[in-house]
């Protein structure tokens, strides 16, 4: 069973990959101060849902689909199990479609067509070497060390996106283009701020390994309010409020490129690759369980 040091890695792993290189554009989409709020609105709203969960999983323990079939009966896990296997199944895909493009950003950036394509089949064969042994393993306590890397490297490498954009608004200050609010594109920011928060159908996989589970509410509060929306609406306003409409859809490549630009690239790469497993999870436990079995998931 997973201790309390643990689940609080795995929850941040379980929130905090990629998606927050889309933030800083995601703010431009709405405004500094409209997407600040929004963006913490939303937090908010996830910890209330995922809480709830909580309190079903403690009246009926069991997966997600057990409890959509306990609320609205065999239509309603269907339509649970289906969404989180395709949901899961897009998130896995953009990390994967991330680590290449990131990697070959940072390692041949000016590469031909044949070239990059023959790059991205290598970084393809790498990648599978390391996700298909960890695939396998079905224990998130078992996946705490590759966790531990992944979550360093996100730091590290958010850590220097953020010195870079801090610097860069430091220099140039504020551009004139930064606006408060802009209510008629705040649907797409919407959008981008649920990819953020793409580490939910992790919850109950976590809290079930978890070993003092009367801890969760307080360890998940604490690294969700601090190291997830805190972390997370900083990046996002930071990088907006220092390039304005200039903004890169990929934050770090508004940057221009360096060895430390690569850096943050290869880094968030190998988070992305190492977080993968843990988020295949939900996915894999349904698909497989239908697949071997012909029933859900116990």
């Amino acid at each position: 069973d997973a201790s309390d040091t643990e689940v609080a890695i795995a929850i941040f792993k379980s929130f905090v990959a990629e998606g927050i290189m889309f933030l800083p554009a995601a703010f431009m989409n709405g405004g500094w101060l409209l997407s600040t709020v929004v963006m913490l609105g939303v937090a908010y709203a996830s910890k209330v849902g995922i809480f709830m969960l909580i309190e079903c999983y403690g009246v009926l323990p069991g997966t997600l689909g057990d409890i959509a079939q306990e609320a609205s009966g065999a239509v309603g896990r269907v339509a649970v199990e289906v969404s989180l296997v395709v949901s899961q199944f897009a998130v896995c895909c953009a990390m994967l479609i991330f680590v290449l493009r990131s990697a070959e950003a940072a390692i041949v950036p000016h590469a031909s067509a044949e070239e990059s394509h023959t790059f991205r089949l290598r970084c393809i064969g790498v990648s599978l070497l390391v996700l298909v042994p960890l695939n396998w393993v079905r224990n998130l306590s078992k996946l705490a060390l590759s966790n531990l890397v992944a979550n360093a490297c996100v730091l590290f490498g958010v850590g220097i996106s953020v010195v870079y954009l801090s610097r860069q608004l430091a220099m140039d200050g504020v551009p004139d283009d930064v606006v408060i609010a802009k209510p008629s594109t705040i649907a797409i920011f919407l959008g981008t701020t649920c990819y953020a928060f793409e580490g939910i159908p992790l919850v109950l996989p976590v809290y079930e390994s978890m070993r003092h589970k009367e801890n969760f509410s307080r360890v998940f509060s604490r690294v969700f309010w601090v190291g997830v929306a805190g972390l997370e609406t900083a990046y996002g306003l930071v990088g907006y409020l220092a390039f304005g409409e200039h903004i890169n859809p990929v934050s770090i490549l508004s940057i221009p490129l360096s060895p430390f630009t690569r850096t943050v690239l290869l880094l968030f790469s190998a988070a992305i690759v190492l977080g993968f497993p843990m988020m295949f999870v939900p996915a894999s436990r349904i698909f497989e369980s239908y697949l071997w079995t012909g029933v859900s998931p116990a």
